[in-house]
């Protein structure tokens, strides 16, 4: 099945966004769930069109900013992979950075029957996906902005992911986050997620819908 993903980014690194409304959210959840193809009004609108792994991505928005390692397709495409490594049970970690910072999973509230995974080494990831395969753990991208920072070479990411495994159904199925991208080299050097079945709840569109508003599409994009 090929989907079709729309990638786009915000100029901050906010998840705190208003203005997502209850069709807004429909929408994303539909575009997750639906198989779409590549269309020549896709193309004609402007967007980047192009193949990553089991999903395909439309950019609907480029500032320019940053080297090609942390461009939106670029990172579009390592985001992609790395979601479809977890799903085949492949090796995630060839995705990290070897300047990794740390990765983490908050599953509802820790203090309420909740979960937290982190790991600040990249060693650890190994035996942490293992055992999420054993799961049936599959994720997939729904919407990615980022915003590329000049000093310190990286570009800050944030996402909504649609997620599902054996033993995540009573914490909902969506994911949302921020990350960074080490662009020297084209590499995830932090994650940091959460789920929650309230986790929508205030958080609004990252990027700009492509002006064909396929609804069976994600959404990615760059700082305006």
């Amino acid at each position: 099945m090929e989907v079709l993903v729309v990638l786009r980014c915000t100029w901050r690194m906010n998840l705190a966004l208003r203005g997502f409304s209850a069709a807004a959210v429909i929408a994303l959840i539909a575009s997750a769930c639906s198989p779409a193809t590549r269309t020549p009004d896709a193309r004609s609108s402007g967007g980047d069109v192009g193949p990553i792994g089991t999903q395909a991505f439309v950019v609907t928005r480029d500032s320019g900013e940053g080297p090609a390692s942390c461009r939106p397709p670029a990172v579009g495409e390592l985001m992609v992979s790395f979601l479809h490594d977890v799903n085949t049970g492949a090796d995630p970690t060839s995705r990290f950075a070897s300047s990794f910072q740390w990765y983490s999973m908050t599953e509802g509230n820790p203090r309420d029957g909740g979960r937290h995974f982190v790991t600040y080494k990249r060693t650890e990831l190994d035996d942490y996906f293992d055992g999420r395969a054993t799961h049936d753990e599959s994720m997939k991208l729904i919407e990615l902005s980022l915003n590329y920072e000049t000093d310190r070479n990286i570009s800050h990411i944030q996402y909504v992911i649609q997620r599902s495994a054996d033993d995540t159904a009573s914490f909902g199925t969506m994911v949302t986050g921020k990350g960074a991208i080490a662009c020297d080299e084209g590499k995830i050097e932090l994650l940091s997620m959460g789920m929650a079945k309230d986790i929508m709840d205030g958080i609004g569109p990252f990027c700009p819908a492509p002006d064909w508003r396929d609804r069976k599409t994600a959404v990615i994009c760059a700082s305006a």
